[in-house]
């Protein structure tokens, strides 16, 4: 049977777990990048290599928005949440993360490893070598990295990938996750 006390989430706050799974997934992003880091694994320096990290990066993306949402639908909110909740609950979680993970990107390439923009862009340049691209197009792309990587570049690459990120997959998490409260005179058909 179901439970008909479950709280309503107009009483429930949103905010307290928005805030400590954005801060959990924040710690998380910024430990993946600095394990991606170490290892070698987001520095480009193969093709493969770098869209294998971006896919353990989505994947860690969707299983934080999920965890997440879910967690805020049971613990919370008695088993059911609305897509409105879910959504803000996600985006919340995320935006707070990638804003958590852009700030520190920045803090690392600009005062920790001033080197770690060259670094990528050369191996991002021989990489284009190594596929036969043009000269006058890896020139190009070498220009564009470069300016990803000044402190403008930095903050305007993180604010737009955090807003575009956290909406697509809040909106997918939103939709798969969402569990509508029943009806009373559903629940009273059911008897």
């Amino acid at each position: 049977m179901t439970n008909l006390t479950t709280p309503n989430p107009k009483d429930v706050s949103p905010w307290p777990d928005i805030m400590r799974y954005g801060l959990i997934s924040g710690i998380i992003f910024i430990a993946v990048f600095m394990l991606g880091n170490l290892t070698g694994l987001s520095s480009q320096s193969s093709l493969m290599g770098s869209l294998g990290f971006l896919l353990v990066n989505i994947i860690i993306i969707v299983g934080v928005c999920v965890w997440a949402v879910r967690s805020h639908r049971e613990q919370s909110l008695g088993g059911y949440i609305s897509f409105g909740r879910a959504f803000l609950v996600g985006f919340g979680v995320l935006f707070l993360a990638m804003v958590l993970q852009t700030f520190f990107t920045y803090v690392y390439v600009t005062m920790i490893d001033p080197g770690y923009a060259d670094d990528i862009v050369k191996n991002m340049s021989e990489m284009m070598e190594n596929m036969g691209a043009a000269e006058a197009e890896i020139e190009k792309q070498v220009k564009a990295a470069q300016e990803r990587f000044t402190p403008a570049g930095l903050i305007k690459q993180g604010a737009i990938s955090t807003i575009v990120g956290s909406l697509i997959f809040s909106l997918i998490s939103a939709a798969i996750l969402k569990k509508n409260r029943p009806v009373v005179e559903d629940i009273l058909d059911e008897n």
